[in-house]
């Protein structure tokens, strides 16, 4: 019985997550939330470490099937199916109309999609990213001009690369400054900006 309330997802599946013999992810109230459909037992196994709030990095991100958006994708492989829909919808258990029972299981299942891909930020992967935006920026400049040298037209064409170019560069360094703001500190991002804010003055 639902009772008329208004259930959100933290009241049907409540952490902490464990694997139940290989065939399911339960929350600790002995809820379903996902069908294993991986034999690959480490990446549950840190799926459920995860989600239980401890810091893992996957190679790489989760995504809902484009075939069946209940089933979550690792590699291009399906890896969970979405359940719970009985004890969301079930007589004997919440019966939720099944309008806001599909709602309820969307949303957690965007939750894990979100926690599973979200990434520590730290002043190291900061200063390693601005690197190799720059980097790249310089390798396909000079791409350019090698491609360019020996050709009879105007050099103005490499010069609307480098104004492309940078104009790429600037929006990836100012987004990845305001990702990690609270990363590198108030100093640190009033510099990179002023930085950055060159490279788009200059053209």
């Amino acid at each position: 019985m639902n009772d008329n309330k208004d259930f959100k997802k933290e009241d049907i599946w409540i952490p902490p997550f464990y694997n139940d013999y290989d065939c399911y992810i339960k929350s600790s109230n002995n809820v379903m939330l996902f069908s294993i459909c991986t034999s690959n037992k480490t990446l549950i196994k840190n799926i459920i470490t995860k989600l239980n709030g401890e810091s893992i990095e996957f190679k790489y991100k989760f995504k809902k099937s484009n075939d069946n958006f209940q089933l979550i994708q690792y590699n291009d492989k399906n890896v969970l199916l979405m359940r719970g829909w009985g004890h969301l919808t079930g007589c004997g258990a919440l019966n939720l109309p099944e309008k806001e029972a599909a709602i309820i299981q969307d949303e957690m299942e965007d939750w894990v999609i979100e926690t599973l891909n979200k990434v520590k930020l730290t002043k190291n992967k900061f200063n390693k990213k601005i690197q190799e935006a720059i980097s790249d920026y310089y390798e396909e400049f000079n791409d350019c001009i090698v491609e360019n040298m020996g050709r009879d037209h105007e050099w103005g064409d490499v010069d609307e690369v480098d104004k492309r170019l940078r104009g790429e560069v600037f929006d990836k360094l100012h987004a990845l400054v305001e990702e990690y703001k609270d990363v590198i500190g108030e100093e640190q991002y009033k510099w990179h900006m002023g930085k950055i804010f060159e490279i788009r003055n200059s053209f």
